[in-house]
C-alpha cells in the first residue's frame, strides 16, 4: 500500500510542478490492473506494460525494468523511482547534460575488480572504482549514450544472474557503478541535485 501511495504522490507532484511534461508509466500487468481498479491509471498520459524478462533474476535485480525502458528510449528523458518526490520545478537543471540525484562513494562497501565474479566482466567494465551515481532520479538529454549504458547494464545483470549472485550489491554494480564508470570513461559532463 505504501509503494502504491508513493507512486501516486510521486506522479501527482511531478505533474503539478512540470505540467508540460508527458508522463509515462511502465509497469507489470498486476500493477496496471490495480491502478485501473483504483481509477488511478488516468494519472499518466500513457501506461505501458513491461515485457517479461526471464533472463534476469528480479529478486536481485529489481531495478532492471528501468534499464529495459532506457535501452529503447528516444530523445530526452527523465526516469525516476516511484518513491522520488518532487517539491519544485526542476526544468532549469534539465538542459544539455545528464542530471542525476547524487554521486555515491562506496569505498569499503562496493565490490570491484577484487571480487572474482566482477573480475569476469572486465570486457564490459575494466578496473572500476567504487564510485556510483544514484539513479532514483535521472535525466538523459539524448538517447545514444542512454541506450548504450542500458544495454551494457542489462548484459551485466544477465551475466550475474547466470552466476547466481547472492545479493543486490551486484545490482548497484550493474546499474549505478557502471553508470559512473561510463560517464567518466566517455568524458560525459553531468551534474547532480546534491
Amino acid at each position: 500500500q505504501l509503494d502504491v501511495l508513493l507512486l501516486l504522490c510521486s506522479t501527482s507532484l511531478w505533474k503539478k510542478h512540470h505540467p508540460t511534461f508527458k508522463c509515462i508509466l511502465y509497469a507489470d500487468s498486476m500493477t496496471i490492473s490495480l491502478l485501473e481498479e483504483m481509477n488511478a491509471s488516468g494519472l499518466w498520459d500513457t501506461v505501458n506494460e513491461l515485457p517479461s524478462n526471464t533472463f534476469i533474476d528480479k529478486n536481485i535485480f529489481w531495478a532492471s525494468s528501468k534499464l529495459e525502458v532506457l535501452r529503447y528510449v528516444e530523445g530526452p528523458s527523465v526516469i525516476m523511482d516511484h518513491d522520488f518526490l518532487t517539491y519544485r520545478n526542476l526544468e532549469n537543471y534539465l538542459k544539455n547534460k545528464p542530471f542525476f540525484a547524487y554521486e555515491e562513494n562506496g569505498d569499503g562497501y562496493y565490490d570491484t575488480s577484487w571480487n572474482p565474479i566482477i573480475n569476469k566482466v572486465k570486457d564490459i567494465i575494466n578496473r572500476p572504482k567504487p564510485h556510483a551515481i544514484n539513479c532514483c532520479f535521472s535525466y538523459y538529454p539524448e538517447s545514444t549514450f542512454t541506450n548504450f549504458y542500458a544495454s551494457q547494464s542489462l548484459k551485466l545483470m544477465e551475466f550475474f544472474t547466470t552466476e547466481k549472485v547472492p545479493n543486490s550489491k551486484y545490482l548497484i554494480f550493474a546499474e549505478q557503478l557502471l553508470l559512473k564508470y561510463l560517464l567518466d570513461y566517455h568524458k560525459v559532463d553531468y551534474d547532480t541535485l546534491l
